[in-house]
């Protein structure tokens, strides 16, 4: 039996080892994960921690494709209560006071469970305290009379102000004063909590000793309740995954859809002609659901497209100016909901299987000198270096670094500069570009 779970910041692989030791531990998970997995026969799948932000998340496509194929599928904590307080109708199985918070509408934010993370280099520490936490330790000091009922609501409201990243115990003890909130409540909190009760790691072992005594007495089996209807985009993920996926169990690198936007993003020919069939793809889809013409389905993307950056004046223009300004605009908001679409265009293309091996080559060398994210420093070469390998690979930009990156649909000019150091490293393993200096007068990593 292979039980597998994605893992993060909410609880620590070793942790869960303790507790489960046949258990496999994946990172977070993120679009294609399940998909990817559902290749190698799991008996069970739990989900407590994935991404989002900068990266798709899972879609609730792929856990009904699993729970379609009888799998069970557990969610509790973070990412795994938020999927599974949205797909326990159709079998998933929450766990944990997270899920049953947010399946009876308790809680309804995302940000709840949100917390910035360090890579997987680190286990992915949280560098920030969730706000379920928080709210766990305002609630128990209120119970125990430490503090107001008025001051909870203050902290909470204050806590609940702040962006996710931002959020942590000690800044709000630190802002208490601030807010009004009696000295000797102040001191009572702090010495109640030196850091907040963990309730998304407590849910997280819940959740994996309900997996545990479900085996033990034979229960990790699902009889679907419902007829899994294929899509438009669900038969693009799989064709993308198909070509992209890698079986073995200890492959930290198997390839994304957002890797693969990044590569094309940066070394493709014909990167403009691709992001332009991919958005028409991406437009076409949503125009034929928004007549009717498609059923509508849970995995469907709830964001709506976010406001660009630039204003784009009508006055003085010609429409077509107009057009191809907004077309720009779209390829550079959307990002990663174009990835898809462009691995769907890469296969119409004939062009998918050799584009993933050029990225799963790129990924083995980078991995092969232990690295997960490139960076200069790590390298081991500078910004004038590199730009110099750019240059003499690409040409040299018509616009600065920062506005290149943007022209080219990347989240950040940081992103841009890791994927163009990987593709730098494995010209360099291929022998296809020699740097301009030697081994010992190269600036030793910092």
């Amino acid at each position: 039996m292979s039980i597998y779970v994605f893992v993060g910041p909410s609880i620590a692989v070793k942790d869960v080892k303790a507790i489960a030791g046949d258990v496999i531990c994946l990172p977070p998970v993120a679009m294609g994960d399940v998909v990817r997995l559902m290749a190698r026969k799991p008996t069970a799948i739990g989900i407590i921690d994935g991404v989002f932000e900068t990266v798709p998340s899972v879609w609730h496509k792929e856990i009904l494709f699993a729970l379609s194929q009888g799998v069970p599928v557990y969610g509790s904590s973070s990412m795994g209560a938020l999927r599974a307080a949205e797909l326990h109708a159709f079998g998933m199985r929450g766990v944990g006071r997270i899920f049953e918070q947010f399946r009876d509408g308790a809680l309804e934010d995302d940000d709840e469970v949100a917390v910035a993370h360090a890579t997987a280099e680190h286990d992915y520490q949280a560098l920030s305290d969730p706000m379920v936490n928080i709210r766990e330790a305002i609630a128990s000091a209120l119970g125990a009379g430490i503090v107001s009922a008025r001051s909870a609501e203050s902290l909470i409201a204050y806590s609940k102000a702040q962006f996710y990243p931002d959020r942590s115990w000690a800044r709000l003890l630190q802002s208490a004063v601030e807010l009004g909130i009696p000295e000797e409540e102040i001191a009572g909190l702090g010495q109640m909590f030196r850091t907040p009760p963990n309730v998304k790691r407590e849910d997280a072992i819940e959740l994996i000793r309900t997996m545990q005594r479900d085996m033990a007495d034979g229960k990790l089996r699902h009889e679907p309740n419902f007829d899994f209807e294929p899509t438009y985009y669900w038969n693009g993920l799989v064709a993308f995954e198909s070509a992209a996926s890698r079986p073995a169990d200890d492959e930290p690198d198997a390839l994304s859809v957002s890797a693969l936007g990044r590569h094309v993003r940066l070394t493709h020919s014909d990167r403009r002609g691709l992001f332009r069939e991919a958005l028409f793809s991406f437009l076409l889809y949503h125009e034929a659901k928004r007549c009717g013409l498609v059923p509508d389905e849970e995995s469907a993307p709830r964001e709506a497209l976010t406001e660009t950056s630039r204003v784009l004046p009508v006055n003085n223009r010609e429409f077509g100016d107009v057009l191809d300004a907004l077309e720009t605009e779209l390829i550079q908001v959307l990002r990663s909901r174009l990835d898809l679409f462009i691995g769907v265009e890469l296969e119409r293309r004939g062009e998918l299987s050799t584009v993933v091996n050029e990225i799963q080559a790129k990924l083995h060398t980078v991995r092969a000198k232990g690295m997960l994210e490139p960076r200069l420093s790590t390298v081991g070469i500078d910004i004038h270096e590199l730009s110099a390998w750019y240059d003499a690979r690409f040409g040299k930009p018509s616009s600065p670094g920062d506005v290149h990156a943007r022209e080219f649909g990347f989240v950040s000019w940081e992103e841009f500069i890791s994927e163009a150091l990987a593709e730098y490293l494995h010209d360099v393993h291929r022998k296809n570009w020699q740097p301009a200096f030697s081994a010992s007068s190269r600036r030793k990593p910092a």
